[in-house]
């Protein structure tokens, strides 16, 4: 399963797993910070909330998440930001900025791709 990190200005590490073999379905995000540990899963919509308390103790909690179909919310409020002329919630920069992540993204899955042919053409074997 290869795995691809992002680091960013503010030495945020993002480690980017993917793997194309599996029995389930997994659409998760998964964030680590200092006595916490947050799994939001995209497919269920929830979000899990693991803490370790000044004793050691772990502690759990279910956020609460309001369920939406994800590209309805997105057209109603490219919708209302029209109908309303009030600002959309992300800016064009903020825009930008995810963009440019993602293109990221896309560049390191393309060259992971190319390694692989790459082996693969070359006769190479675990």
């Amino acid at each position: 399963m290869p795995t691809r990190g992002l680091q960013f200005p503010n030495g945020c590490v993002a480690n980017l797993t993917a793997s194309r073999i599996s029995t389930a379905r997994v659409r998760k995000l998964r964030l680590f910070q200092p006595r916490q540990y947050l799994s939001l899963d995209y497919g269920r919509q929830d979000l899990a909330i693991f803490s370790v308390g000044e004793d050691r103790q772990i502690g759990f909690e279910q956020a609460h998440v309001t369920k939406v179909e994800p590209l309805k919310s997105q057209l109603e409020a490219f919708l209302d930001s029209v109908e309303t002329r009030n600002s959309p919630k992300t800016s064009g920069h903020a825009a930008r900025h995810t963009l440019g992540a993602a293109l990221a993204i896309l560049d390191k899955i393309e060259e992971h791709s190319q390694v692989v042919s790459h082996s693969l053409a070359s006769g190479w074997k675990p």
